[in-house]
């Protein structure tokens, strides 16, 4: 293809005044032209190129190396190649090349054109939008996780108070039997106030439970297991009189923990309204809970003579969300979810024994963090 001079003038003077690096090379990687751009990067003279070899321009290095391997490549395939470079120098920390062949003479490419364009600015903004993009991930699983955070929450909050408000219920339809005056209403009138007691301590705990940050605070407390079953029995005193329920305790081996105490009050909550729940109605219910130092666990066991689980076809579901295994009245498959979640974020485990028509035994092994 030939072109008329005015037209290759045009064609020149485009290149010339490219802003990217444009040099034409021959087969024995002789440079024959440069643009103005080679000369203002280099600060060199354009006559400084001109017949010199690629190797005699740039300094000896695997970068000058491949360079000329990628020429002498698409001299040899007649194909365009295209590739970046990481610090070719101190100016240049990032550059795209491309090589590109001309046109061939009888099978031959006579030469190849060099753009070599400086990319370090776009790799910047690259490396910016990386940081951005991995900055967004992070503060969307933060807000993921704090939303899981706040519907834990929600499930905590619902759940534990449910039966609590239960009880006061049933309280207040006794009160309002009994005679005006007589000892069973004064009697109602006290167990009503300590259920109110532990709701409003419930309620406080839950609402302090939550960091600034929205996190569950786990703040260590040391708890006495014999009292603070005590205050959950209260909290569902009438659950407790209405099942006929027999509850034996022998804290003897462990008789305290350092341990979040909301934990706990939901632990002790969750089991005694899951065995009241599910007691079977042919005996009268018999809990009895105890517990144990193995090393640096303390171990507490719970048992109860209920309907049990088929623990073969239910046992791997047994602790998940909203997985209920018998048709109850109250039913939610909330309580033992909530239970494995607090055990297992404070570094413990719970596992759980049962056959059908002979009752249940959870094992929590607790973490210890050293108190008799």
């Amino acid at each position: 293809m030939e072109f008329n001079q005015p037209l290759l003038g045009d064609f020149l003077a485009i290149v010339n005044h490219h802003p990217d690096m444009i040099s034409r090379i021959d087969s024995d990687l002789n440079v024959i032209y440069v643009n103005d751009a080679v000369c203002k990067y280099s600060n060199k003279e354009r006559g400084f190129f001109i017949g010199k070899k690629i190797n005699e321009i740039f300094a000896e290095g695997d970068k000058t190396t491949i360079f000329c391997k990628k020429i002498a490549e698409v001299f040899s395939t007649g194909k365009e190649i295209s590739y970046q470079m990481e610090g070719w120098s101190d100016d240049f920390q990032f550059l795209q090349f491309n090589i590109i062949p001309l046109e061939k003479e009888q099978g031959k490419v006579p030469h190849v054109l060099s753009i070599i364009k400086d990319i370090t600015a776009s790799r910047k903004h690259e490396g910016e939008l990386k940081n951005s993009i991995k900055e967004l991930e992070v503060i969307s699983d933060q807000l993921i996780y704090q939303n899981k955070l706040l519907q834990d929450f929600a499930y905590i909050t619902s759940h534990n108070l449910r039966s609590p408000l239960s009880n006061l219920k049933a309280l207040i339809s006794l009160y309002e039997i009994f005679e005006p005056g007589s000892d069973e209403k004064k009697t109602a009138f006290d167990k009503i106030k300590l259920t109110l007691e532990s709701l409003i301590n419930t309620v406080n705990e839950l609402s302090t439970s939550i960091s600034e940050k929205g996190n569950l605070k786990k703040e260590l407390e040391n708890i006495n297991f014999q009292k603070q079953l005590e205050e959950i029995k209260e909290s569902l005193y009438s659950h407790i009189e209405e099942s006929g329920a027999l509850i034996n305790t022998n804290f003897v081996k462990a008789t305290n923990i350092l341990y979040p105490k909301l934990y706990i009050e939901s632990i002790f909550l969750n089991l005694l309204t899951n065995s009241i729940k599910y007691r079977s109605y042919e005996r009268p219910l018999v809990i009895n809970i105890e517990t144990r130092k193995e090393r640096d666990t303390t171990i507490l066991s719970w048992k109860d003579n209920g309907i049990g689980i088929d623990m073969k076809k239910y046992g791997s579901k047994l602790f998940g969300l909203k997985n209920t295994f018998h048709d109850r009245d109250d039913s939610r498959g909330i309580g033992l979810y909530i239970t494995r979640n607090q055990i297992e974020s404070v570094g413990g485990t719970i596992s759980a024994e049962s056959k059908l028509n002979e009752g249940c035994t959870f094992t929590i092994r607790f973490k210890d963090f050293t108190v008799n």
